[in-house]
């Protein structure tokens, strides 16, 4: 432990005890303390933690301080929840115990001066009441015994352990994977009743519950021929099927949803087929199930007969069993933190009069031997019984009385008598699935540890022994599934050394970034999870303005083809907010402090648009009705937060089981186990392009295996080379072409490139793959989607048909696809009927291995562009964590795994002398010369250099180029501050007195940026320059938080069309530049100064740094604390370099 470390936490309590706030406040205060003390302490641990009680009984545990600290933590929760006032000697207390911990841990003195406020006697707390019967507790584990778990108990304040027993006979024997929890992890303990000797008996024991399973995928693992925690492994790595009963499934689901949307007499038969078709072109025409005239006849039938049953039981059997068409819900969404799962049911039929209806829909077939019509298979029922227990979390009934309240139905489409079937479940079945889904948790707890032989052992019981386990099954049957199970280690089993090595390594990687994912708490000391959705208090989210609530429907069109609500903004205290246009998040009833996402169903959205008064909500899932919404009220509340998606990490796994499937030959290369090619001598010259570009093109074009282009700031890797590699690829060879990039912003910029590059006698120049919600408006032409329904209107006013064979020859006959690398892993269907000779990859330092590596080996060869000296990839671990500790992947320069697949291999060929796989641009157009200064010498070893230098230019070229070496032409008109600065500054650091009173926000920086923009206006005004919001100025913010306070502040302010004024965090803007940049730090105490820096491997480069200090053209402007700051080297280094150009100012404002 660093003794420093623990002085200066001392020093931050001393500085908060001698503050003149209120102790409500100071409590506050302590607990961010506490915080930031117990992340330091925490980051590199293998372990997840989702909360500070976690953490705190980890530290305790491990350290052997005192628990005393959790009195603490009990009396900050109800300060934060319950509006509870401590009294002084209650805080004085607490402030005794939080410096105690902090002096124990790091063996310092506490200072005299702290000492003095200890009190002679402490506050005492009762301990907690002991009661008969607890519905639900929150512990963790301390020890684990042969028939009892030694928790700590989250409500007790004096940290004294309880006593758990389990594998107990009659209560919770069912359970059985309590023999593999693990020290520290968290546990709820549901329906617990407390003996007379203070043991706890519970009938429900939920592993890490703030990991929430989906439903889905826990019944999968009940199969007819045994059950299983390795099919949820199994199928993590494997690709969705496409097969002619996936499409039945999606058929029939579309039918349901036509009929309870549109109304049964208004809807046909074939206008749905078509639709169906229409609605998944890639899917139909790459499932080989349907290829055969003849097979896709009999899939015509077959949907038929599924359309037909589903009226029939839809007119029928719905009115006879009281379920409402007039009531039901299409794909509600749940999280249920109680049980740790999370699921999207097919119906909802919510009856205030009655009982409540599940209906879940199944295109499949019934059981084997089913006469009689009442089977139910049993990864279906155990579907059934969990959204059973979902409902009786939400309207808090005990388990017996579930099935008195809700009735729930599987809904057979294929079978033709007996289509709905009822179930209910009982305790001891729930209790199995339940610890089935502890098992799939341990599972990934092992994946997560980072342990390479845990991690192999554990892919390797994915075989028949482990997932066959029915007795007496059909021999057939058992032949054909063991195939399918023994087929999935083939991949693996036949690979190198260091395939496996690799495979096993980001096997790994993905489980730690999907726990921190699930949980939050990665590299930043705030949870930023899912679990952030209920573990967060209120006071919590409404502090860090992470939720907007108190809103009101306004328009509601959720039932319509264009799936929106619009929302009035109802109460100015969350006017300000750090949620934005895009943000994926979730829509739930507020009407009380109770009601939080876990308490009512949750609506998935996208924000539309969101001004000062309004927000525009876009669904994903048309209603037939606006019933749940109207048994609410007109005046009823909602709350909007950000959700959680994590079909990436499925992406990613996939990804490396794709990688380990391909060729052999591909594999080396993209190991570094073998040199790439580059034989081919392409003919290449243009006259207006410089040297240097002619080269690195020509290397490009003449690439077999791959080449990689390193483009740092400004040097034109994406307007001028990719316009070229394009114009060049389509025009003078038949070449197909498929550009990705990592976000939708530079798939936008690449679309705009090959508009310029390819001439506009080409009807249809590119395909994107896509939505219009993420793309901009001008490029929705070139959707798939939207290009279908194109061609269907054409073919009608013809009087042909739109088949299967249309959709063919519109990917066959398109050379050219653009697509984010999140979008095309997910329509990977593309990738079988379209075969590419290039790949071109914009951004690729910021795209990490998996996200790329099962893409590659689809086509012929690879052209990489990025900058590994810019943003990386985003990783929730910590770069400790994000280590191989392998020799074998160390061997082939994989250290880390946090980095890219570019950067690999740009250093693989830089230490081997490849010359002709990679190169570098050198001269960039963007900058001045006095603000690239810094960046080129400090992060580029002075090899960056100013185009206008360059001896080829044409005279407009030259002239346009100029400005990188003028003089600043800007004259002033008043004697103020601002304009001096804006008038003989190009690069200058404004120094401001920081008293944050909220985190990551700093008022005084929010004033003078907004400052800063009203004279610029002026300034510009008074020299007749042009000032365009878009491109004449950009602000830069490390935290939501700063930046949401910065746009309210310049709407406050009345600067005309402030909304086009791009406020954002450094991420967002890499790729983006404007005239004039001001980067607010925004940092108001130390520990922050981790979240604001992004260090390359040889500790070098601040890669976040480089990217805020490249965006501008003209002037640069940082706004910061410069004593804070300079507790890091390079920024030390550039405060140091501003000081000696006398650049730094000091400001104060008013």
């Amino acid at each position: 432990m660093n003794p420093q470390e623990g002085s200066r936490f001392l020093e931050e309590i001393l500085a908060i005890q001698q503050s003149n706030k209120p102790i409500i406040s100071k409590y506050l205060d302590l607990k961010r303390v506490v915080e930031n003390l117990a992340f330091d302490l925490t980051k590199n641990e293998s372990l997840q933690f989702s909360n500070l009680f976690s953490k705190l009984s980890f530290i305790c545990n491990t350290y052997k301080v005192s628990t005393k600290i959790h009195s603490f933590r009990a009396t900050v929760k109800k300060v934060e929840t319950q509006s509870y006032k401590p009294e002084e000697l209650e805080y004085f207390t607490h402030l005794m115990y939080v410096s105690k911990f902090i002096a124990s841990i790091y063996e310092v003195m506490t200072p005299a001066e702290l000492m003095y406020f200890f009190p002679a006697k402490a506050y005492y707390t009762n301990k907690i009441t002991t009661r008969q019967r607890i519905k639900k507790m929150r512990v963790q584990v301390i020890e684990i015994k042969m028939d009892c778990l030694i928790c700590d108990y989250e409500e007790i304040e004096d940290g004294e352990y309880i006593t758990i027993r389990i594998d107990e006979d009659g209560i919770n024997e069912r359970f059985k994977s309590t023999s593999k929890f693990w020290v520290g992890a968290q546990l709820n303990l549901i329906n617990v009743s407390v003996d007379e000797e203070d043991i706890y008996h519970p009938r429900f024991i939920i592993l890490e519950p703030d990991y929430l399973i989906n439903i889905s995928s826990i019944a999968e693992c009940f199969q007819d021929y045994g059950t299983s925690p390795m099919q949820f492994i199994k199928s993590k790595f494997e690709e969705s099927p496409n097969s002619k009963h996936i499409r039945l499934g999606n058929f029939a689901n579309q039918v349901v949803d036509a009929f309870t949307t549109e109304g049964i007499e208004n809807t046909q038969f074939n206008d749905l087929f078509t639709e169906d078709f229409k609605t998944n072109p890639l899917e139909f025409s790459s499932c080989d199930d349907l290829k055969d005239p003849d097979k896709f006849k009999e899939y015509y039938q077959e949907a038929k007969g599924h359309y037909d049953r589903i009226q029939k039981v839809m007119e029928e059997d719905f009115k006879k069993y009281d379920i409402s068409l007039d009531r039901i819900l299409l794909e509600p969404s749940f999280l249920c933190e109680q049980y740790g799962i999370q699921g999207r049911l097919d119906i909802l039929d919510l009856n205030p009069e009655g009982k409540n209806k599940i209906v879940e829909l199944k295109s499949g077939g019934a059981p084997f031997g089913d006469h009689e019509g009442v089977k139910i298979k049993p990864n279906h029922a155990v579907q059934l019984f969990l959204y059973y227990q979902i409902i009786g979390v939400l309207f808090e009934l005990e388990f017996k009385d579930i099935a008195n309240h809700t009735d729930g139905y599987i809904f057979y489409s294929k079978v033709y008598m007996g289509n709905l079937r009822y179930d209910k479940p009982n305790l001891s079945r729930v209790q199995s699935i339940l610890d089935l889904r502890n098992l799939i948790i341990v599972n990934e707890h092992i994946l997560s540890t980072g342990d390479r032989n845990l991690t192999e052992n554990l892919i390797n019981q994915v075989n028949v022994n482990e997932i066959i386990k029915t007795k007496n099954l059909n021999p057939k049957f058992k032949e054909l599934v063991g195939n399918q199970i023994d087929a999935f280690q083939i991949p693996i089993k036949t690979s190198t050394p260091l395939e496996k090595e690799y495979f096993y390594s980001f096997a790994s990687f993905i489980a730690k970034e999907q726990y921190l994912g699930q949980l939050g708490l990665g590299q930043s000391n705030s949870n930023n999870g899912l679990a952030s959705l209920w573990l967060n208090t209120f006071d919590e989210k409404s502090r860090n303005y992470e939720i907007i609530y108190d809103l009101m429907i306004q328009e509601n069109s959720i039932h319509q083809d264009k799936r929106q609500i619009v929302l009035k903004r109802t109460n100015p205290a969350n006017d300000f907010i750090s949620i934005r246009e895009g943000d994926i998040c979730v829509l739930y009833p507020r009407n009380n402090n109770e009601e939080t996402a876990l308490s009512n169903q949750i609506f998935k959205c996208t924000i539309r648009s969101i001004t000062k008064d309004l927000i525009t909500l876009q669904f994903r899932y048309k209603q037939p009705n606006t019933h749940f919404f109207d048994t609410l009220g007109t005046d009823a509340k909602w709350a909007l937060e950000r959700d959680f998606m994590d079909n990436s990490f499925i992406s990613m796994y996939r990804n490396i089981y794709a990688f380990m499937k391909s060729k052999s030959e591909t594999k080396q290369l993209l190991l570094n186990q073998r040199e790439p090619i580059n034989q081919l001598a392409y003919n290449f010259h243009k006259d207006h392009l410089s040297e240097e570009q002619n080269r690195i093109l020509k290397k490009a074009l003449s690439s077999e295996d791959y080449f990689l282009l390193n483009g740092p700031p400004g040097t034109g890797k994406t307007s001028i080379i990719i316009n070229e590699l394009v114009k060049e690829l389509h025009t003078n060879t038949n070449s197909n072409i498929l550009l990705l990039a990592y976000t939708n912003r530079a798939v936008d910029e690449l679309c705009e490139s090959i508009n310029e590059a390819i001439d506009d006698t080409v009807n249809q120049k590119y395909i994107r793959i896509g939505s219009e919600l993420t793309s901009s408006p001008e490029h929705h032409k070139n959707l798939l989607n939207v290009i279908i329904r194109r061609k269907e209107e054409e073919l009608k006013q013809s009087g042909d048909k739109f088949t299967r064979k249309t959709i063919v020859d519109l990917i066959n006959n398109q050379r050219i696809f653009v697509s984010t690398v999140a979008s095309i892993t997910s329509k990977s269907d593309i990738l079988k009927l379209k075969k590419f000779d290039t790949i071109i990859i914009d951004e690729a330092s910021q795209i990490l291995e998996p996200q790329i590596i099962g893409i590659l080996p689809k086509a012929k060869r690879f052209i990489m562009i990025g900058d590994h000296k810019q943003l990386p990839a985003i990783v929730l671990q910590s770069p400790e964590l994000s280590k191989t500790n392998s020799e074998k992947l160390e061997e082939i320069g994989l250290v880390n795994r946090k980095n890219s697949l570019f950067e690999r291999l740009y250093e693989f060929c830089e230490q081997n002398n490849y010359d002709n796989a990679y190169d570098q641009l050198t001269y960039q157009g963007r900058m001045h010369h006095e603000i690239a200064d810094f960046p080129n010498h400090h992060f580029y070893g002075g090899k960056l250099n100013v185009a206008f230098d360059l001896n080829h230019l044409s005279a407009d070229a030259k002239q346009s180029l100029s400005r990188q070496r003028a003089e600043l032409n800007l004259k002033s008109f008043e004697n103020n501050y601002f304009q001096s600065l804006l008038t003989t500054k190009r690069f200058a650091f404004l120094e401001v007195e920081e008293h944050p009173s909220l985190p990551k926000t700093n008022y005084q920086e929010a004033d003078l940026v907004v400052e800063m923009v009203k004279e610029i206006i002026r300034v510009y005004n008074f020299n007749q320059k042009e000032f365009n919001p878009k491109k004449t100025i950009g602000i830069i913010a490390p935290f939501r938080n700063q930046i949401a306070l910065i746009k309210q502040k310049l709407e406050l302010a009345n600067i005309p069309n402030f909304e086009q004024i791009t406020v954002d965090t450094v991420e967002r803007y890499q790729g983006s530049q404007r005239d004039i940049i001001i980067y607010s730090f925004a940092v108001t105490h130390y520990a922050q100064l981790n979240s604001l820096v992004n260090m390359n491997d040889a500790g070098d480069v601040d890669r976040k740094l480089n990217v805020a200090l490249t965006r501008a053209k003209e002037q640069l402007f940082l706004v910061g604390n410069k004593y804070i700051l300079k507790e890091n080297q390079i920024l030390r280094d550039l405060i140091f370099y501003l000081d000696n150009h006398q650049s730094i100012l000091k400001i104060s404002l008013g």
